[in-house]
């Protein structure tokens, strides 16, 4: 994990990438704490593997936290963009603030002067004005190939897999974008806050009545498939799959019983 606090960007005239860009960070997210051989914390050079009581007081430990942080442009704004070197199986993603938002927290961290942000790779990119993706971590990496989920030789039970969703899904509070004149996002998927927003909560209430808004000034929003002014696509893609089951944290196959998520 990891926090950085009170950090400023000035000035900023372009950040051009092949697959993740960003005006503040590429990719954001914790790191390899979780890995498929199960979690392993290293205490004075002793590889201690950790027991499934402790999952749950470790997982705030890696998540990573960026407060009072900006972005500043150019008077006439700045660009973020992926180029067209990416190809169609690699991630295309293009924020002006955070281009991948895995699990982070952000707080009281905004942009100004943005100009434009471009998913490039023939219109088949993710942009968005704040952050281009923003998803839940993937826990479930560490799952078996059989599905089940498993750290030191042990099951982790469901209830305590469900606990630690709310730890994994990013939050963006008192979060903002501002652009320049004739701003504006472009790509396949593009919003002028978050381009694809698998999971996520945005707050600005802190920001007081008649201020609560996070996309300032854009002019237009260029989607090839979605398109939103505040997202291009926003949905709940962490929990529930539409292939058949129940899976947790997307992806892996890891699936749990509907009666034991009903409880």
């Amino acid at each position: 994990g990891g926090n950085i606090q009170s950090t400023e960007v000035k000035k900023l005239k372009s950040v051009t990438a092949t697959n993740y860009a960003g005006g503040f960070v590429g990719v954001c997210g914790p790191g390899d704490l979780v890995s498929t051989g199960g979690i392993t914390l290293n205490l004075l050079g002793l590889d201690k593997l950790l027991k499934i009581d402790s999952l749950l007081s470790v997982i705030p430990g890696v998540k990573v936290e960026l407060t009072d942080c900006t972005v500043t442009g150019v008077d006439s704004g700045y660009t973020v963009q992926t180029d067209e070197l990416a190809q169609n199986n690699q991630s295309d993603v293009a924020g002006g603030f955070v281009g991948h938002c895995n699990s982070a927290e952000l707080s009281n961290c905004h942009t100004h002067k943005l100009k434009a942000v471009i998913a490039a790779n023939g219109g088949k990119g993710t942009a968005g004005g704040f952050v281009g993706i923003s998803r839940t971590g993937a826990l479930a990496d560490i799952a078996n190939e059989d599905g089940r989920l498993q750290v030191g030789g042990e099951l982790i039970s469901v209830e305590n897999l469900l606990g630690t969703i709310n730890y994994m899904v990013p939050t963006y509070t008192n979060c903002t974008v501002t652009y320049v004149d004739d701003g504006y996002v472009q790509g396949r998927v593009a919003g002028g806050f978050v381009g694809e927003m698998q999971s996520g909560k945005v707050n600005n209430q802190s920001r007081g009545e008649g201020n609560y808004y996070a996309v300032y000034n854009i002019d237009h929003v260029n989607g090839q498939t979605y398109a939103g002014g505040f997202g291009g696509k926003v949905y709940s893609g962490a929990l529930a799959d539409a292939g058949g089951g129940i899976s947790i944290l997307g992806g892996s196959g890891l699936r749990i019983e509907l009666r034991e998520l009903l409880q």
